[in-house]
């Protein structure tokens, strides 16, 4: 069994990689420029950039291709996947993990929507 959750979840690579987790990575947006968080942008740059931009950093969530070669995966190793993610109402995340599952015709996909945010879902 694989369990995915988005990087709201403030894992660290470290840690992920412990409890066997992967990581679908959000985009941060700052002045323009594009970051995967934790990929491209660790906490700590996010605040040394914080401090210097000019305009509110934003987010985006990936995209349900993302979400699909992680399906994708599970399904060529004949593995359940159970996605544990960010909430339904405050971003588009669980709603593009839904989309992915449905494309990909794989039954053996849970997509659970925490209904919470870095600390409710990291205990999910």
């Amino acid at each position: 069994m694989r369990i995915l959750t988005d990087s709201t979840a403030d894992f660290s690579l470290e840690e992920a990689k412990k409890l066997n987790i992967d990581v679908i990575p959000l985009s941060v947006i700052i002045d323009g420029k594009e970051f995967k968080d934790r990929v491209d942008l660790q906490p700590s740059e996010f605040f040394e950039k914080l401090a210097e931009c000019e305009d509110l950093p934003s987010t985006s969530q990936p995209s349900p291709k993302d979400y699909f070669d992680y399906i994708k995966k599970a399904k060529q190793n004949n593995e359940p996947l159970i996605m544990i993610l960010l909430s339904s109402q405050i971003s588009g995340t669980y709603q593009s993990a839904c989309m992915a599952k449905e494309l990909a015709e794989y039954e053996d996909v849970y997509v659970i929507d925490s209904l919470n945010t870095t600390v409710g879902l990291r205990l999910l």
